[in-house]
This record gives structure tokens, C-alpha cells and sequence, in this order.
């Protein structure tokens, strides 16, 4: 009995799998994608990601600066800052003397009507007449406390509320 040895080419081992792409960020250059070593038993292939074209970022952010631009909305805020009325008038407003006598006017305004409410509420039975109260007193409390400013202030805040319903109404 013999022993027959069988003489075999070595078989190469199999190629060890992709490096997943990690990004590494540079200040002065776009993303890049940089290869690291796989992690032991990790046999994904990584992604395929190609560097995006240097102006694309800035092409998006100019096609949204486009369409917010182009909002009625967005044009009403531009004339309205643009408006020298309205600047003149807001610095006017911003160093008025009186801008604190409106703080406490306000507070007091809102302390007044929170106690006037509850007792409306109070001496009313039904869902409905309460719910009118609300409204009503909702009313009367929003035009109280946009004409305060204006009797504190006088005709620069009044100019200041035309030149915002010009700009976007007008």
C-alpha cells in the first residue's frame, strides 16, 4: 500500500471585501469620500457615490432663493423694508421715550381684561353665550392692545401700520 501524493496549485484566497466610503470633510474643497479599512466580517459593498459637480450646491440654493423670491408674500416684506416711510417711522418708534409707558400699558391692559373675562364667564350660563363672550371680548382686547401704542406714540406707529398694510395689500 502506498501513499500517492496529489501535488495541487495553491488556490489564491478570496479578495477581501470593499472598504465601506466614509466622508471626509475639508474646509476649501467639497465632500470627498475616502476608503478605510473594512471591519472584520463586514462583506457589503460600499456605496457607489460620485462627487457631486462643485456648482450644484450653489445652483439649489439659487433655485430656492428663486422661488422665495418670486412669493407674493416675500415681495410685500421687500417693498415694506424698502420703504424709506417705514424705516423713518420704526426708528422713530424704537427711540420714542414713551416705549416703556407701552410695556406697562400692555401688562396692565391684559391683567385688566383676564379679570373682566372671567367675571363676563362667570355670570353667564351656556355654552353658547359663553362662547360669544369669548369671541367678543377676544375683539375688544386686540383692538385695545393695538391702539395702545398709537395713543402712547402717537402718529408714527399709525404710519407704520399703513406702510405694512400698503405693502402688502396696496
Amino acid at each position: 500500500m502506498g501513499v500517492s501524493i496529489i501535488r495541487t496549485t495553491p488556490q489564491s484566497a478570496p479578495p477581501p471585501p470593499p472598504a465601506p466610503a466614509v466622508p471626509v470633510v475639508n474646509d476649501d474643497q467639497p465632500i470627498r469620500f475616502q476608503v478605510l479599512n473594512p471591519s472584520p466580517g463586514v462583506s457589503n459593498p460600499p456605496p457607489q457615490i460620485s462627487d457631486p459637480p462643485p456648482s450644484s450646491g450653489l445652483m439649489s440654493a439659487y433655485e430656492t432663493y428663486q422661488k422665495i423670491s418670486s412669493h407674493p408674500l416675500m415681495k410685500g416684506m421687500v417693498r415694506l423694508v424698502e420703504s424709506p416711510s417705514f424705516r423713518d417711522n420704526a426708528m422713530k418708534v424704537m427711540t420714542h421715550p414713551g416705549r416703556m409707558n407701552i410695556l406697562y400699558c400692555e401688562i396692565g391692559w391684559f391683567l385688566f381684561f383676564l379679570i373682566f373675562r372671567a367675571y363676563l364667564k362667570s355670570r353667564v350660563e351656556g355654552f353658547l353665550k359663553k362662547l360669544l363672550i369669548g369671541f367678543f371680548c377676544f375683539l375688544i382686547f386686540w383692538i385695545g392692545a393695538s391702539s395702545i401704542p398709537i395713543l402712547v406714540i402717537g402718529r408714527p406707529y399709525l404710519e407704520i401700520y399703513k406702510s405694512i398694510f400698503n405693502a402688502f395689500f396696496g
